[in-house]
């Protein structure tokens, strides 16, 4: 059986163990334990702050992106715009430099066939006076000389209206 003596002695030393370890073991674990709970949530907290701060740096450079792509893709459309502008410039320069070549070849044209129609009717003058002075077989004044050089010069220039016409 149980001795009431022993087992109220092993009770009480039971006690005093359990006051002796608490004060003794009991704070410095709990401290511990607490300092421990303590440090894991801040590093909790601490890797939660990372992650949102992780988080808000991909968003904006996300954001950073989305805008880097704007200003590119208007960049292209400007240097798209600008290049077509300086292509339809360089096009209307060329198209005015070929109108101003026609429009000098044609004067110079021109100017050769007036020289050239003027040649030919101081020529055909002179070949009426050598044939006319032939046929008739006289000599004539220079009066009589110019009158017909007029008269045949005026024949030249209305079939020469004519044919143009």
């Amino acid at each position: 059986m149980i001795d009431p003596i022993v087992f109220v002695q092993q009770t009480v030393n039971f006690l005093i163990l359990v006051v002796v370890l608490h004060r003794i073991l009991y704070k410095p674990v709990r401290s511990f334990l607490d300092e421990r709970t303590a440090a894991i949530e801040s590093e909790i907290k601490h890797a939660e702050k990372r992650n949102q701060e992780a988080a808000e740096l991909r968003n904006q450079l996300k954001a950073e992106l989305a805008e880097n792509k704007d200003n590119a893709r208007e960049y292209m459309e400007n240097a798209e715009r600008r290049s077509e502008q300086m292509r339809e410039k360089l096009l209307d320069e060329a198209r005015a430099e070929a109108d101003q070549i026609r429009r000098r070849t044609k004067e110079e044209l021109e100017q050769e066939r007036d020289r050239v129609t003027a040649e030919l009717r101081r020529e055909a003058a002179d070949l009426s006076l050598l044939i006319a002075g032939r046929v008739v077989k006289q000599t004539m004044d220079e009066n009589k000389q110019s009158a017909l050089v007029e008269d045949i010069l005026g024949r030249l220039e209305s079939d020469e209206l004519g044919e143009r016409v």
